[in-house]
């Protein structure tokens, strides 16, 4: 069965609504996020060979950076998705995910074992590439909530 001519023209002039900010975002923070996790990884091996680490934190937040690397990796595939098919239940499960790697990048940015300078601006960074991404993901979810109906 061929589509109507009439139904090909509301698709033609239906209006773009992804959000070009936040998927230049995701890009660009996909890139940060593995150059973080390379140095992040580098930095948990320089830790307790050069500091006194106590062997029962080092386990634990190994574990909590290897948790938010997985979350990280989740968002952005649901956060691409989202904005290229302009999802409203998938923006919102974006948005939920970026509150735990939030969290997590506060807790290694202050309150690791040893917190190093390094620690401290590589955190700072991805705080602010997360802070922007809630920020543009909120106005392109309310951008696809106003979507004009043809």
């Amino acid at each position: 069965m061929r589509p109507s001519p009439q139904s090909n023209q509301s698709i033609l002039t239906s209006p773009l609504l992804t959000s070009l900010p936040l998927q230049l975002s995701l890009y660009f923070d996909s890139y940060y996020v593995l150059l973080y996790t390379i140095i992040e990884l580098l930095l948990f091996i320089y830790k307790p060979v050069a500091l006194p680490y106590p062997s029962h934190l080092i386990g634990w937040e190994t574990s909590a950076f290897t948790f938010l690397t997985l979350i990280h990796i989740c968002r952005f595939f649901i956060g691409y998705k989202a904005n290229l098919i302009q999802s409203k239940l998938s923006l919102i499960l974006f948005l939920i995910l970026c509150l735990p790697c939030l969290v997590g990048h506060i807790y290694l940015y202050n309150y690791q074992t040893y917190v190093l300078r390094i620690d401290q601006v590589i955190n700072v960074i991805e705080i602010i590439f997360i802070v922007f991404e809630i920020i543009i993901g909120i106005i392109t979810f309310i951008s696809f909530t106003h979507k004009p109906i043809i």
